[in-house]
């Protein structure tokens, strides 16, 4: 039976959690999903535009917010065995209730989650709940639980899983979001499914292009299950042996012309499908091979070395959801009319949407993808720990099939300040990321073969030839608005660092816009971090008898335990 989907995007209401400066009407505001609390308020007419004057600094009150969103929907038996709740993501600390009933709670803007929730669905009307607790209280509580750690603002960014840039950078304003910021849908399905599908285009030993794939799936049954994968008129039929729950294949596709960055030739793409049984998964790659010289940080493409010209994305817009796809390609037509050949997705953002790199495949912009992380020391002790593994390894999955996407890399100046900006000092020796990433990420990646293309200093080194101490670099901010009245390429970076000797002062800047310096108020006590490997997860209602879940990747769904 053909698995179901059906979006819950519709009927939303968003209330506050406690009074707040604009009096919301009695049954709440209509909340537009994707999207998040700024924005519903805003096409409400409560707040003015965020971007204006100093909006931002009269908005501060929806970040200490408690916010629940709410909606009904019909639901009718569809003769499927199972029905999974998935959120693409959620933004960021919420609980999910399902008629009344709890079934999951969540912590990190950048992963998806999935639960099981057929026993509770009922004929009829449905109500569907998502209550989220203020990003400050959540952060505040886990920074005083863990101790605080250095930083380049003083904000929480460290202690949540969420888009850094929220809390204010020296390019942009400060507006803590909540909200549901990515589609949410009911999946219906018998038997099997196809959990994720990590597709990988590059070349062997010959130069020949062969697509290499491993399999996940979510299963009620033990028995073998046979699949299928089809490229540019080549087709391998495989086995997902019984009782497991992945398989992999490499399959030759000599017919296959290679991908080329824009500077250097063409960008032929190739649909890919995978069947299991009734279920398909449909994708689209590009075949290449990348090389890194580590010493001297060059990137070849086909053997051909690259003369990199690139610029830093930084988010679009405060608020992802209102970015579409047009938008998106008209700014990555300005870096190419710019001479452009190479984007990095600056590490005080998001791993970006589909539409991102499925435009930088097509229009031939390599793409340099930080992980999540950028000025400031990170704390590694639960729930954090867990969060990021669960995080990296979705994300190397989703982003694997891009040919656009040549290097990964660890984070944005955490290294850097760390070494160079009086950090050790002020740490006295409590955790600050050294091993966070390395450790998660191996931990996600392990298992998968082959890796991503060029997973480069994910150990979070110091690029080759950077001098062991000394000053700050003083750089531009990181790009990604292109549009000229917004370039940030002349602007410096704001330090509290000159020479590397910290000038006397607060131990921190000051607001870039207002010049006063940013304070934070207590939290509420967060919840306890779980035990050592069970990580901040979905917790979700039991589903029927029966079903067995062996999801290759149980840390992103709504049971299981992290990998």
């Amino acid at each position: 039976m053909t698995p179901r989907h059906l979006p819950l995007h519709d009927g939303w209401t968003l209330t506050a959690d406690g009074p707040v400066p604009p009096a919301l009407p009695a049954g709440g505001v209509p909340a537009a999903v994707p999207g998040c609390v700024h924005t519903d308020l805003l096409a409400a007419g409560l707040i003015d535009d965020p971007y204006l004057d100093d909006n931002e600094e009269r908005l501060g009150w929806i970040g200490r917010t408690d916010w629940t969103y709410r909606t009904d929907f019909a639901w009718a038996a569809d003769g499927h065995e199972f029905t999974d709740l998935c959120f693409d993501g959620l933004d960021t600390v919420a609980t999910v209730l399902l008629n009344g009933t709890r079934i999951g709670s969540t912590a990190n803007q950048h992963r998806s989650y999935r639960f099981p929730v057929r026993p509770l669905l009922r004929e009829g009307t449905n109500t569907l709940v998502v209550r989220f607790t203020a990003p400050y209280t959540y952060a505040e509580a886990l920074r005083d639980k863990l101790g605080d750690r250095p930083g380049a603002y003083a904000e929480p960014y460290a202690f949540i899983r969420k888009m850094a840039c929220n809390f204010g950078w020296d390019w942009g304003p400060t507006l803590v979001t909540s909200g549901i910021w990515r589609p949410v849908a009911l999946e219906s399905w018998t038997g099997h499914r196809i959990a994720e599908v990590k597709a990988v285009g590059d070349l062997d030993g010959d130069g020949v292009p062969r697509l290499s794939l491993t399999l996940g799936v979510d299963r009620a049954g033990d028995g073998p299950l046979e699949a299928s994968v089809e490229v540019a008129g080549e087709r391998a039929v495989f086995t997902v042996p019984a009782g497991e729950g992945r398989a992999a294949v490499t399959l030759p596709v000599p017919g296959a012309a290679r991908w080329w960055p824009h500077s250097h030739g063409e960008q032929p793409l190739y649909d890919v499908t995978v069947r299991l049984g009734e279920d398909a998964w449909n994708g689209r790659t590009g075949f290449r091979g990348v090389g890194l010289e580590h010493e001297a940080f060059r990137i070849s493409v086909n053997d051909e070395p690259v003369f990199v010209r690139g610029v830093n994305w930084i988010p679009d817009d405060c608020f992802p959801a209102r970015v579409t796809r047009q938008r998106i390609s008209d700014r990555l037509d300005q870096a190419i009319a710019a001479n452009v050949n190479l984007v990095r997705v600056w590490g005080g953002g998001l791993y970006e949407s589909d539409d991102f790199y499925e435009l930088c495949d097509e229009k031939g912009l390599l793409v340099w993808q930080d992980f999540p992380f950028a000025c400031a020391a990170y704390p590694e002790e639960q729930p954090l720990y867990d969060e990021v593994a669960a995080e990296a390894r979705e994300n190397l999955v989703r982003l694997a099939p891009h040919p656009s996407l040549v290097l990964w890399c660890g984070n944005n100046e955490n290294l850097e300040g760390h070494a160079d900006w009086g950090w050790q000092e002020e740490l006295e020796g409590r955790t600050w990321g050294a091993r966070l990433l390395p450790r998660a990420a191996a931990r996600a990646v392990r298992r998968d073969r082959p890796l991503p293309p060029v997973l480069a200093r994910l150990a979070l080194l110091r690029l080759p030839g950077a001098a062991p101490a000394g000053p700050h670099p003083r750089h531009g901010p990181p790009l990604g608005r292109l549009e000229p009245r917004r370039l940030h390429a002349l602007r410096r970076h704001r330090s509290p660092l000159r020479g590397g000797v910290r000038l006397p002062g607060p131990a921190r800047p000051r607001h870039p816009a207002t010049g006063r310096q940013r304070s934070a108020e207590p939290g509420r006590p967060a919840d306890d971090p779980p035990p050592e490997g069970g990580g901040r997860r979905p917790e979700a209602a039991g589903g029927p008898g029966g079903r067995t879940f062996r999801s290759p990747c149980p840390s992103t769904t709504g049971t299981g335990s992290p990998s």
